[in-house]
């Protein structure tokens, strides 16, 4: 085994995730190209150079993955707390699990169709989607399948703020203090 390939093996197990996958079928292509092909140690060198620097590149990338998901998913736990705690949202989970789930929610407002709160939402600012969402099964075992769900994901660039923003205007509309066809700020 060349001392590059020692190399290779110890970065791809130091992956994370799925990539780990990624990173040893890349590693076995080489590998199987260097003993097929026997390439000479200058060109096996500079191979596994630059399979080192794709391997970084990964393991960096899906750091990042993890950093945003990780980041989407606190405003979500936040934002479902914040609902939970409010009269008239009705949330289809008991609690908010960040490691399971991906990060977003579904919610509806008692005596409010899942469309007209998306519609009024939309109409502030807030891209969420109401209706049905490509599950009927779900729907079925949520007891949504007459109402639909809205459903709020973040996206990289949300704060903190645009949460807060989201949770002031679906307790202006759980309390009844605005019509949905009035659009409050």
């Amino acid at each position: 085994m060349l001392c590059s390939e020692v190399t290779l093996l110890v970065l791809v197990h130091a992956g994370i995730g799925l990539l780990d996958l990624l990173l040893d079928l890349l590693l076995h292509l080489l590998l199987l190209r260097l003993r097929h092909c026997r390439l000479e140690l200058v060109t096996a060198s500079v191979s596994a150079v630059l399979l080192v620097l794709l391997a970084l590149v990964l393991i960096l990338l899906s750091i990042l993955v993890l950093l945003v998901f990780l980041e989407e998913t606190a405003l979500m736990k936040n934002m479902f707390y914040e609902l939970a705690s409010m009269r008239n949202i009705i949330l289809y989970r008991n609690e908010y699990e960040e490691s399971k789930k991906a990060p977003l929610i579904a919610f509806n407002i008692k005596n409010m169709h899942s469309e007209e709160v998306s519609a009024f939402l939309n109409s502030n600012s807030v891209a969420v989607r109401g209706g049905f969402h490509c599950s009927p099964l779900a729907h079925k075992t949520y007891g949504t399948e007459l109402t639909g769900a809205v459903r709020v994901s973040p996206s990289r660039f949300n704060t903190k703020k645009d949460v807060k923003y989201v949770i002031n205007l679906l307790q202006k509309i759980a309390k009844n203090t605005c019509k949905t066809e009035l659009i409050p700020l």
